[in-house]
């Protein structure tokens, strides 16, 4: 699996930025690069 071409200081618990709308992109991305393990 690749890294996320994600910005590092990028924070998915900043409740401003779901106050924007959901992160879509960003999550696509983590999901392409880290998929989901249970």
């Amino acid at each position: 699996m690749g890294c996320p071409n994600i910005p590092k200081d990028f924070d998915f618990l900043d409740s401003e930025l779901n106050l924007k709308g959901l992160p879509v992109k960003e999550l696509a991305e983590l999901r392409k690069a880290e998929p989901v393990r249970w």
